[in-house]
């Protein structure tokens, strides 16, 4: 498998495992990126057999990562979302898991709706909105801006992870 995805165990000890990978353009780009998402999830069967996660949790990981892909495709659907989000978004809901992937949508929703106003008053001020004369608040409410969610979803995972059952294993 490893071989086929690119990448190298460089070295591997007790809980611990380094892998090495060369970026290759043509399969991690933006518009073929289910390498990313595959390895992501793919990961998480090994790490939670090898962890001693039960099956049944197991089971509602793999459930509770499918919601947020379908969450994430409908955002997709109308705009909101990029296709990587989506999958970025399923992935972290398996490896959350239930009840934790609640709070990591909570904190994520939050730093996304915190990081879009910041980009949207960002955008606003921008001079060619000056001349056209609309005011400030027009031009917050009408901007549209690109907004990298990628950042909302890693203040999520940061906030959310100690409430994870991967954090309540012995040391």
């Amino acid at each position: 498998f490893n071989g086929w995805a690119g990448f190298e165990v460089t070295r591997a000890g007790a809980g611990e495992c380094e892998l090495r990978m060369v970026w290759r353009p043509d399969d991690m780009g933006q518009y073929a990126g289910f390498l990313h998402f595959g390895l992501i999830a793919a990961l998480f069967f090994p790490a939670a057999l090898l962890s001693g996660m039960p099956w049944d949790m197991i089971g509602l990981s793999v459930a509770t990562g499918f919601a947020p892909l379908v969450a994430g495709y409908t955002l997709f659907a109308f705009g909101v979302f990029g296709g990587g989000d989506a999958k970025l978004m399923a992935a972290a809901g398996l490896w959350f898991g239930w009840p934790a992937v609640t709070q990591f949508l909570v904190y994520t929703g939050l730093a996304g709706g915190l990081l879009a106003i910041a980009v949207a008053v960002i955008a606003s001020t921008q001079l060619e909105l000056d001349i056209r004369g609309k005011s400030k608040l027009r031009a917050i409410i009408d901007a549209k801006p690109n907004v990298p969610y990628g950042l909302a979803f890693a203040v999520g995972a940061i906030l959310a992870f100690p409430n994870t059952w991967w954090m309540a294993l012995p040391q």
